[in-house]
């Protein structure tokens, strides 16, 4: 398959050459039907990739508010469990 610009090339060489009129539309209609494709794709893939920014963000987001999370439950504030009293004892002996 040839590349835009090789088409574009052969373009060139027609009218270069003295082509007929009719080869000459057909391969701009042919570069014309390229270059829609291509906008098309372009567009499409600017769509995908603000939605996988916004995805992205999203998950950032929600990813930021689990560490907070898992911060507060690894680390109390108060360190509340450090100044427990001692109910009693516990035997640890393997008798």
């Amino acid at each position: 398959m040839k590349t835009l610009l090789e088409h574009l090339d052969d373009l060139d060489r027609m009218v270069d050459g003295g082509a007929e009129k009719p080869k000459i539309r057909h391969q701009i209609d042919l570069v014309g039907r390229i270059v829609a494709t291509n906008e098309a794709e372009h567009s499409r893939l600017v769509q995908n990739h603000e939605a996988l920014v916004a995805e992205n963000q999203a998950l950032i987001t929600k990813n930021q508010a689990l560490v907070a999370e898992n911060a507060k439950l690894i680390a109390p504030s108060d360190n509340s469990c450090m100044s427990a009293p001692i109910v009693g004892e516990v035997d640890l002996s393997t008798d």
